[in-house]
């Protein structure tokens, strides 16, 4: 039920993912561009309020935690998994924001704000949300709440 809705939402922009890969109820996406990886978050959390929920049998409604990052990644062969990957610190990083973004909410860091800046990404505002401690000791960091400022001009069409 989900996802279909959520791998709809990503093949939309199937052209501009790099990597895309799950782990356990992760999604571990890698984008060129930041902009694109907050169009995809943002279509995302659209997607899945669009969801009737009440079949799944919850007692609150599913809301997901987005963490983006923006740094270097390493492609790199995985030879247990016999295929291509891509890993570093930075990989771990956003890893570690997603545990502590509230529930509903895309967080990002300074540097990934700092690139939708100069990718002139003009339909997002994000909002500073201070400076919030990661999961696992990997360290505080600047965080942004990224919302749409345009409504209307975020949605092409829905979204993982």
């Amino acid at each position: 039920m989900l996802h279909p809705v959520l791998a709809a939402v990503i093949n939309k922009h199937r052209n501009e993912i790099e990597h895309l890969e799950t782990w356990g109820d992760a999604i571990h996406l890698i984008t060129a561009k930041a902009s694109t990886a907050a169009q995809v978050a943002m279509e995302i959390n659209d997607a899945l309020a669009t969801i009737d929920q009440s079949s799944l049998g919850l007692t609150k409604p599913l809301l997901l935690r987005i963490g983006l990052h923006y740094g270097p990644t390493y492609k790199l062969y995985d030879h247990f998994a016999q295929k291509y990957t891509y890993s570093s610190s930075d990989v771990i990083k956003a890893a570690r924001i997603e545990p502590v973004t509230p529930p509903g909410e895309i967080f990002g860091t300074e540097p990934f704000v700092a690139m939708l800046e100069i990718e002139d990404a003009h339909w997002a505002a994000p909002v500073y949300a201070g400076t919030i401690s990661s999961a696992k000791n990997f360290g505080a960091f600047r965080m942004f709440h990224i919302r749409p400022k345009y409504r209307d001009s975020v949605l092409m069409c829905s979204l993982a």
